[in-house]
């Protein structure tokens, strides 16, 4: 076996393993990251998302989020969560937006660190 056939098939393997873990670390992510909201049943929110406050009387609830920004709104990869899982976008306004999903709509609006969903 020549040497350089050697560092070939194990460059392989060593790419072949890297993709499988990335894989399996975006399956994780997508499936197991998010929980449903207590009060809107169905949406998605990061458990990473503390629940600050929850009003029933108002209808809404409040989470401290790091990745949560007023100018940037949500970030890409929660956007796509929230999109996969069936929730379709309706209207943005600024740092809002409304959600539906069979017949429910959820308005999320996201300002530097918070995320309110009503």
């Amino acid at each position: 076996m020549r040497l350089s056939a050697f560092f070939r098939t194990k460059k392989r393997k060593i790419a072949s393993t890297i993709c499988i873990t990335i894989f399996i670390f975006s399956v994780y992510y997508f499936f197991f990251y998010y929980q449903e909201s207590e009060m809107f049943a169905g949406f998605p929110v990061p458990l990473a998302a503390n629940l600050v406050k929850a009003d029933q009387d108002n209808k809404y609830e409040e989470y401290k989020w790091w990745a949560a920004s007023e100018t940037d709104s949500i970030p890409p990869y929660y956007w796509l969560v929230i999109r996969i899982l069936g929730w379709q976008e309706k209207e943005r306004e600024g740092a809002s937006t409304t959600y539906e999903k069979d017949g429910k709509q959820v308005f999320l609006t996201s300002v530097d660190k918070v995320i309110y969903l009503q």
